[in-house]
């Protein structure tokens, strides 16, 4: 990809796959990729605000395996894969300006309904 930026972003509810990658002048900036099944099976680059948003509303433990789980108020333990359809909601947030899973006219909306904050038009040139 030889664009200023480029993402992608994937959800499959079957299968619980959530996705993204990240894009700079054609160079991987990002990339995370975990499913129900395989757990995280791809991390690569810096963590982006937008994942800390999501995992800062849990507390962080280690699990005897020395993994990382996350913990909620109710006590409810959660793997980083199981919460990333939540990451990529709040990445598509990050490029939008809205999540689309708290956006009510998603499904009957042209895609343009989202805005584009001014940052992402100046990068993109939208």
């Amino acid at each position: 990809l030889k664009t200023r930026g480029d993402s992608c972003c994937v959800l499959h509810s079957v299968v619980n796959l959530a996705a993204f990658a990240l894009y700079e002048k054609g160079e991987l900036k990002r990339c995370f990729a975990a499913s129900g099944d395989d757990g995280v099976f791809a991390s690569t680059g810096k963590v982006l605000s937008a994942e800390r948003k999501v995992t800062s509303q849990y507390a962080e433990i280690s699990n005897g395996d020395g993994e990382i789980v996350y913990v909620d108020d109710d006590g409810e333990t959660f793997t980083l894969d199981a919460l990333g359809e939540d990451i990529v909601f709040e990445i598509v947030s990050m490029m939008t300006g809205k999540r689309p899973d708290r956006d009510e006219e998603l499904f009957s909306a042209p895609a343009d309904i989202y805005s584009k904050p001014p940052v992402l038009r100046a990068l993109f040139r939208w």
